[in-house]
């Protein structure tokens, strides 16, 4: 998604996605107070699901995701620098660091 205005496609996209592949109808959505609007609430009526919003800009209502993000974000900068490598492969980096996240055993499983 490179603009907001993309965001009830991308959304519809993906209610769209999970059905085919899961079977399951969505049930809720949670995202800031920039998903309120007229677009994404046609959506939420069309589709059945609760929008669960979030206090904008605010990342104590996001505690794990917005600390799982720095965490990704600080092992991509780690592995660019442990291996010399130009900042302009911090996609790759930052991507590898996912790979890496989600193949580690995790206590919650």
């Amino acid at each position: 998604m490179r603009h907001k205005s993309e965001q009830p496609q991308c959304l519809r996209d993906w209610i769209r996605w999970a059905h085919t592949q899961t079977g399951n109808v969505l049930k809720w959505v949670r995202g800031d107070r920039e998903w309120d609007s007229g677009e994404v609430r046609a959506l939420q009526q069309k589709h059945g699901f609760e929008l669960m919003l979030t206090t904008r800009n605010s990342p104590k209502s996001n505690g794990v995701a917005e600390r799982v993000g720095g965490i990704i974000t600080e092992r991509a900068r780690i592995q660019l620098i442990l291996s010399n490598l130009s900042p302009a492969f911090f996609g790759e980096s930052l991507m590898a660091s996912v790979y890496i996240k989600n193949r580690v055993p995790h206590h919650l499983l």
